[in-house]
């Protein structure tokens, strides 16, 4: 996407539409984040969905253990509050790598050699930018404490 915007803004695709008096945040930004939330939200999901269902596989045909228990636990450990705090934190993972790598990309100059630089740029904080969002929305979500017991 770096690249992408970066080529837009580098072959002054972006400063035609700015020539015209048109805003270019709207045509070159919010479409491409508005497609990857789209696209990757429903993909989460059914990745969520299939490792579900290969870990019951497993745990039943591999290691055979009966399909009650494995929902027996299954049910007591994964909440749906979970389930959804995690849809939310994909959410926002999505908004910050494309948010990232849109602004790098837009303002990208110096031809291809600097819009490969933006997207070096781009991967970098895109990584810093998750692992503290990540650190800071668990925290906020679930706090210190598990909530999961173990002893008797």
């Amino acid at each position: 996407m770096t690249a992408e915007i970066g080529a837009m803004r580098i072959a002054e695709e972006i400063d035609a539409l700015e020539a015209q008096a048109i805003d270019p945040i709207p045509y070159v930004v919010s479409t491409r984040l508005l497609a990857a939330v789209l696209t990757v939200v429903p993909t989460y999901l059914i990745a969520l969905a299939l490792g579900f269902l290969t870990t019951k596989l497993t745990v039943t045909a591999v290691h055979g253990e009966a399909a009650g228990s494995f929902e027996h636990y299954f049910q007591m450990f994964v909440e749906p509050r979970d389930l959804v705090y995690s849809l939310v934190k994909v959410v926002i993972f999505v908004v910050i790598v494309t948010g990232v790598h849109a602004y790098q990309g837009f303002y990208a100059t110096g031809g291809p050699e600097g819009v490969g630089v933006a997207s070096g740029r781009a991967i970098r904080a895109s990584l810093v930018l998750i692992a503290t969002a990540d650190m800071v929305l668990t925290i906020a979500m679930w706090g210190f404490d598990t909530e999961i017991g173990f002893g008797g």
